[in-house]
This record gives structure tokens, sequence and C-alpha cells, in this order.
């Protein structure tokens, strides 16, 4: 059954295409129609599919449309400016909740800091034997929460950032090598609550001078070592290691923890999709860690990828540009 030409005309006046036949009348038909209920011949003619059989007289005439689309008298211009309008509007809506986002995250991130700071002072200085196993516990427990809520707080303050303009990389000459290690050693009493030691691995570069972002690259390798950590069992390693690969510096850190399924892959870095799961000792995530981690390593000229079969563990990697005096030395 063939939908009667009259009436898509009437629907191209009204959005004021007239000059865009083919392409109005393929927008007009995907705005108002399931997507399987038509097709289109050789000719360019719209068709039913075979395979349904509904009567086109249900759907709405042009004097049913919404009150944006039905006044004819409404020409391209006012839809224009109300279009602009509504642009207008959502723009200011999406800063405001920027903005929101950036307080709340400013705001809280200093005093939760300073809680997770006492919070490791007193878990490094007692032991169960002194306050008692279900007190140190407690005392354990609060201490993942804390750290879970600061790198909330600080990839949500980043991310934010990223997003609406404000947050770009600064890029300099960087200290790789160093940088890795130093971070390594800061990240090993959170490693050390489930006794999984870090072990970094550059045996083929003493030193490796990049050209990026520091703190950037700060982020993005702690957030997956924290990953790594998370998704480990305990009594296990992790590698960090650093090495060069053209004219560029590739960091990965390898777990051989629960790794991630096929299916589960697939839904990662995806910016669409908000994907988290639980940790080994069910630690919670937001799915925003690996998303900043991404943008960040863009930000700097590089890549970022990741390699994982489930059961075997995961090894996530990024590149990042070396410095032009170590790119003429190759």
């Amino acid at each position: 059954m063939k939908l009667p030409v009259s009436s898509l005309e009437t629907i191209l006046k009204i959005i004021g295409r007239k000059k865009e036949r083919e392409d109005g009348l393929r927008h007009c038909l995907f705005m108002l129609l399931p997507a399987s209920m038509y097709r289109f011949n050789s000719a360019n003619e719209y068709h039913q599919s075979p395979d349904m059989q509904t009567d086109f007289s249900e759907y709405p005439k042009a004097d049913m449309l919404p009150e944006t689309m039905a006044a004819d008298s409404a020409g391209p211009e006012t839809l224009a400016a109300h279009a602009l309008e509504q642009n207008k509007e959502l723009r200011q809506t999406m800063a405001a909740k920027d903005q929101l986002y950036a307080v709340i995250a400013h705001d809280l991130r200093s005093p939760i800091g300073s809680i997770q700071m006492m919070l490791d002072v007193l878990i490094q200085n007692l032991s169960a034997e002194k306050i008692g196993s279900e007190m140190y516990e407690l005392l354990l427990m609060s201490g993942r929460t804390a750290e879970e809520t600061f790198a909330l707080l600080d990839n949500l303050l980043k991310w934010t950032g990223s997003q609406t303009g404000r947050l770009h990389a600064v890029r300099q000459e960087v200290n790789l090598t160093d940088l890795v290690d130093n971070l390594t050693e800061t990240l090993k009493p959170i490693a050390g609550r489930k006794r999984i030691v870090l072990c970094t691995e550059h045996p083929d570069v003493e030193e490796l001078t990049v050209y990026a972002d520091a703190d950037m690259l700060k982020t993005v390798i702690r957030n997956l070592v924290g990953n790594a950590v998370k998704f480990s069992q305990e009594d296990s390693v992790i590698r960090i290691k650093a090495k060069v690969k053209e004219n560029m510096a590739v960091v990965s850190v390898q777990d051989s923890g629960c790794g991630i399924s096929e299916e589960n892959q697939k839904k990662l870095l995806q910016t669409g999709v908000r994907f988290t799961t639980s940790g080994t000792h069910k630690e919670e995530g937001t799915g925003l860690g690996l998303l900043l981690c991404q943008n960040f390593v863009a930000q700097n000229g590089g890549k970022f990828w990741f390699a994982s079969k489930s059961g075997e563990g995961s090894t996530f990697s990024f590149s990042v540009p070396l410095h032009k005096e170590v790119q003429e030395g190759l």
C-alpha cells in the first residue's frame, strides 16, 4: 500500500523542506513510523513492508501534529526561532548541571580526602590484636569506603572539567619512568589491604621522557591500578610496565584477576553506556574511571586499549608520544 504523496507534501510544507523532497520524505517517515513498517523500492516510492498490515489512516494527519509543527501559518522562520530558543534553554540546563557537579565534587573532595588520610593512619598503626577483629574489619571497611568516595569525586570533578572545556592538557616534558615508580609507591598501601604486590617493570629503558600532561598521566595510571586492585584476588601480583614502541611510550597495567567476559567487553569505553561491576571484595564502581582515562589519553595524543579473558585477568594499556629529543635519538 503506497503512502499518499499529498500527505507527505503537507508535512514537507510544514517543516519547510520543499527543496529536499526525497530526504524530506525519508525524514518524515523516520519520525512518524516504526522502522520495520516501510521500505523503498527502486523508484524511491514508499511501501508498507509485506509482513505488516497496518492501516496508515491511523497515523496522525497534518492537523493532528504537535502545535510546534501543525500551524501552517508558522513558517520556517518561526520554527527556526523556536528551535534556537529550545537549544538555548538546553545549553543553559546542561551548564547548570555541570556547574552543580563541579561544586559538589569540589566541596566534598577535600573533607573526604582528610577523612581518608586519617583512616589510613589508623589502619597503619592499629592491628586486630589491639582493637579486636570486628573493630579492625569495620576500620578497613571505612577506609575502603572513604577511598572509593574520594576517587569518585576526583573523577567526577575532572570529567566535568574535561566535558565542559575547562580542563585541557598542558603538555610538557615528563619523566615517565619516575612518574610510574613514584605513583606505584603511593598506591602500595591500597594494594596491601588485599596483600597484592605492585611490581614496576621497564627493563629496556631506565629513563623514558614523554611529551604529555603529568597530572593527566597520574590520573590514568591511578585509575588503572585501582581497577586492577579492585578485580584481583588476595596474594596476587599486578605488573605496571613501560616500554617504547616506535615514537610512542606504552604503559600497561596487567593483573591476573577475574577478567572480563566478551559480552561485557563490548560495553566498556562506551560513552552512552553506564557499565560497572563489583570487585572481588564487593568494591563498588561508577563506570566513569575508564572513560576518563580514554579521554585524557586522547587529549595527550595517544591511544587507549585493553585485552581481557574471563577468569584469567586483564591488561589495560595506553600510549603517549615520546619527547622530540627522544624520538630523534631512536
